[in-house]
């Protein structure tokens, strides 16, 4: 049901090859930026240039995962939702109780339960990362929840829960959660 991920050691050579180019073109601009500014403080201009360089990385990756979820959303009839959550979603009683930074989040009914999904972010500082909750109130509750390589259940009154051990889940996982109810 679930694919495993990749380990360390499996080499993925289009990633690597674009990364490369990625700090090739970062070198170049900071080359190009010193010469046209009669800077001759390279190593400046290319922290600045790599500094904005990840932080278009970072845009570009949030709004790829946003088009992601509301295209998922509109294909199996959930609403997004954005930064919001339903109120019956009891947040507060989970083990995430401590969640800020709510975002991505989409509900709705599927057949006769009521489905919720988001990405948050958890602690602080060093110890800060982000998760995505699957949850569902309803009949039906995640059978294949068990099998995924670190997937948590949790149950909260009505409601079961399902998140990774500290990522964020894929639109295929996602799905596959909630194809099973």
């Amino acid at each position: 049901m679930f694919e495993l991920h990749r380990t360390e050691l499996d080499l993925d050579l289009s990633r690597f090859w674009r990364g490369l180019v990625a700090v090739v073109l970062v070198l170049v601009l900071a080359v190009l930026i010193a010469r046209v500014t009669g800077g001759h403080d390279t190593w400046s201009y290319f922290l600045a240039t790599g500094f904005v360089a990840l932080i278009v990385r970072s845009v570009l990756r949030e709004r790829a995962r946003v088009k992601e979820i509301r295209d998922f959303t509109t294909r199996i009839g959930l609403s997004y939702l954005g930064g919001s959550l339903p109120k019956s979603f009891p947040l507060h009683k989970t083990v995430s109780r401590s969640a800020h930074s709510i975002r991505r989040a989409a509900a709705g009914d599927k057949l006769k339960n009521e489905v919720v999904f988001f990405d948050c972010t958890l602690g602080q500082g060093k110890t800060r990362f982000s998760r995505t909750l699957v949850g569902t109130r309803g009949p039906a509750g995640f059978r294949t929840a068990q099998y995924g390589p670190d997937l948590v259940t949790e149950r909260v009154g009505e409601w079961f829960i399902v998140y990774g051990s500290r990522r964020i889940l894929e639109i295929q996982e996602i799905e596959a959660l909630i194809s099973e109810l």
